[in-house]
């Protein structure tokens, strides 16, 4: 426990805290230079893979590694699919299903013919 007869001075207490203050002041400081510095640093090195990933470039080379030209071609496919068949989208699905169902014979009757050879040769 301290003394109560001790008595503490109001100027020194001020003085430790502009102290304290300016200190802390200066650590700020240094610590936004560092930020600062590494941020400028980093964005440097962000930059090289920038033009690579597509932006701030919309060269041709780089849209082939960043894939850009797959969405121009789906867009072009639907575009064209649209125009094409029209109200006819019913006809096409029809037309699908049975070339789907007429693959699915066709396998079948190799996968049966493949099983008689193999059969019929081993005899």
């Amino acid at each position: 426990m301290t003394n109560p007869n001790t008595q503490y001075s109001t100027t020194s207490i001020s003085t430790i805290l502009k102290d304290l203050k300016n200190k802390y002041d200066n650590f700020i400081q240094k610590q936004i230079d560092s930020l600062t510095f590494f941020s400028s640093k980093i964005n440097g090195l962000a930059e090289i893979f920038n033009r690579f990933a597509g932006e701030g470039s919309d060269s041709n080379v780089y849209s082939i590694i960043n894939c850009k030209f797959i969405a121009r071609n789906a867009k072009i496919i639907l575009k064209n699919l649209e125009e094409s068949l029209g109200k006819s989208f019913y006809t096409v699905g029809v037309c699908l299903e049975i070339s789907g169902i007429s693959m699915l014979i066709s396998i079948a009757f190799t996968i049966l013919l493949n099983t008689i050879i193999n059969a019929n040769t081993g005899k």
